[in-house]
């Protein structure tokens, strides 16, 4: 069996429509050892006005430069089918936005759209928590007392610790 974890980072969503700047995933079999973990960085392909500068500032790791160096979404969007479509399982957080935002750069670049059944551990956290509020995965670490990697907001460790 093979699990798959991902988070994406946007360099903005303005409109709504996000443009992701990386995809951060951890791949485990059924006994939780990891087998592969990465984190694409993806050129966003938007002009500098486009970025949203308070995600660069405040919560991405790296700067523009070190984005727009890389290859865009469609590069990268045999390996991220690959990983999905391999996978017996798909989790993340918060993975509504996440997998409407991989979809839009789909059409974006004419590719098609990734259909995949996924599980949200915000929603098993909120239904084990028989909580209503949405919490993040830093926070779900935190009330289970469960140490996680530092770098909270790079895709890779987003991923590795809404494995966790």
């Amino acid at each position: 069996m093979k699990y798959l974890f991902f988070d994406l980072e946007y360099a903005t969503s303005k409109g709504g429509i996000g443009k992701i700047c990386e995809f951060g995933y951890v791949v485990i079999d059924e006994h939780f050892k990891i087998l592969e973990r990465n984190n694409y960085i993806i050129n966003p392909n938007i002009y500098r006005y486009q970025w949203d500068y308070r995600v660069l500032r405040e919560i991405l790791h790296r700067t523009i430069e070190e984005y727009e160096q890389n290859k865009t979404f469609d590069f990268y969007y045999n390996k991220i089918t690959n990983l999905i479509k391999n996978a017996n399982r798909v989790f993340g957080h918060s993975l509504n936005g996440d997998v409407s935002v991989i979809n839009s750069e789909c059409i974006r670049y004419n590719l098609p759209s990734i259909d995949f059944t996924f599980y949200d551990i915000k929603e098993f956290y909120k239904e084990y928590n028989s909580s209503k509020n949405d919490t993040s995965v830093k926070n779900i670490l935190k009330e289970m007392d469960i140490k996680g990697e530092e770098g909270e907001h790079d895709a890779e460790v987003d991923a590795v610790n809404t494995m966790y």
